[in-house]
């Protein structure tokens, strides 16, 4: 079962290549989520993690290139976020890695909640300011 479902109302922020990426970002964090609950995936949890990451950098790059050409004026602190995000991607990978003791509810709980939260505030006001 997914742990996250794309929602347009919710979750669009009205430009058609960051919406398609982010759509995938859903499809790796149930990606992940189907690792950490499921004994038979296909996927590793540390592959998911690391995938994740990989995504992540990527997107945000496109994400901070667009809001760069477009002279977004919240672009310092969307740009914060993102790192803050990332560095607790690697603690994740790194507690996986090494076997800490972390729950998955609470892995999934923080990417969930990051996500949702990031898109919904911080995304679509980059996607109000490109809309006008």
């Amino acid at each position: 079962m997914d742990l996250l479902t794309w929602n347009s109302e919710q979750f669009s922020v009205g430009i058609d290549e960051m919406d398609a990426q982010h759509k995938n970002w859903i499809a790796l964090i149930n990606k992940l989520h189907a690792s950490l609950v499921q004994h038979d995936s296909i996927i590793s949890p540390e592959q998911a993690i690391r995938e994740m990451i990989d995504y992540t950098n990527l997107h945000f790059a496109k994400e901070e290139a667009l809001m760069r050409e477009a002279h977004f004026p919240d672009y310092d602190r969307h740009k914060l976020e993102h790192e803050y995000f990332v560095l607790k991607l690697e603690q994740l990978d790194q507690d996986i890695t090494n076997s800490t003791h972390i729950l998955k509810t609470q892995i999934m709980s923080i990417l969930k909640n990051w996500l949702a939260d990031h898109i919904c505030k911080a995304d679509k006001g980059y996607g109000a300011f490109f809309s006008n």
